[in-house]
């Protein structure tokens, strides 16, 4: 929920690497990995900074998404700054966006991968990245009506991004990055990629990691948005690219049949 979960520690699941202070303090395995309706309630404790406070469950929808609204450049410029320290990949056009502001180029233009340290010193690749926007009305209000007994605080996907790599590797290589930030205070990650998780039956056979995280800097402190938790998922270039085609239209329609 909008308050603090549990942070499972998944590095050892994809290979042996060296942890941070905050996995090596983490006990828990990704055997007890939780979905939303099982978040644990508690205070969000963020890196000690001036100003953070306890937080209550939010009650109110509009609440969440001013909140949504507010921390959204900070996750951009934290998903552009792990993605130039890594191997990551962005989604992107391969024409450039209609200068009239709307959300993507031509209908039907392909999209493809590019490496943000190919587009930092290049403006006109970096018009082309598609970075997410908040999640739409419509689909928050059917998740909350579907899946979460009109609880608000349950939806912890309003702002999210999406990070890609061509490996493994260098997918538990930014995960390190990403939990040695001392910005980020980590929620919970569900990892789909452990060989245990039943994906045909959750998932339709989709894997990725998922990261609950909060955004605690001085200006998601001063706008009241460092307790909101956003989304950020790592997979693989195999599964963007389907997800991008026609994967995600049958997910939907996987989705709907089970009403989630």
């Amino acid at each position: 929920r909008h308050r603090e979960g549990h942070f499972a520690d998944i590095l050892f699941r994809l290979g042996s690497v060296s942890t941070s202070r905050k996995a090596s303090a983490v006990s828990h395995s990704v055997a007890g990995l939780r979905n939303e309706a099982e978040l644990e309630a508690g205070p969000v404790s963020g890196p000690t900074q001036v100003g953070v406070v306890e937080a209550g469950p939010i009650r109110s929808l509009d609440q969440l998404y001013a909140q949504a609204h507010a921390v959204h450049p900070e996750m951009v410029r934290k998903v552009q700054g792990w993605a130039l320290r890594s191997q990551a990949l962005l989604f992107a056009h391969t024409e450039e966006p209609s200068p009239t502001g709307a959300a993507g180029a031509t209908p039907g233009a392909e999209v493809l991968l590019l490496s943000w340290r190919d587009c930092a010193q290049n403006t006109d690749l970096q018009r082309r990245v598609k970075f997410a926007k908040v999640k739409s009305t419509d689909r928050a209000i059917e998740k909350l009506l579907r899946s979460y007994a009109g609880d608000p605080s349950r939806l912890v996907d309003l702002c999210r991004q999406t990070l890609i790599f061509n490996s493994l590797q260098e997918l538990r290589a930014c995960l390190q990055l990403i939990v040695a930030d001392p910005d980020v205070h980590i929620v919970r990650v569900k990892n789909r990629y452990d060989p245990d998780y039943p994906a045909a039956d959750k998932s339709a056979g989709y894997r990725d990691v998922s990261i609950n995280l909060c955004i605690v800097t001085s200006e998601t402190l001063q706008l009241g948005a460092a307790h909101h938790v956003c989304e950020l998922q790592l997979l693989l270039a195999r599964f963007a690219l389907l997800k991008r085609a026609e994967g995600h239209k049958r997910y939907v329609a996987f989705r709907n049949v089970r009403g989630e």
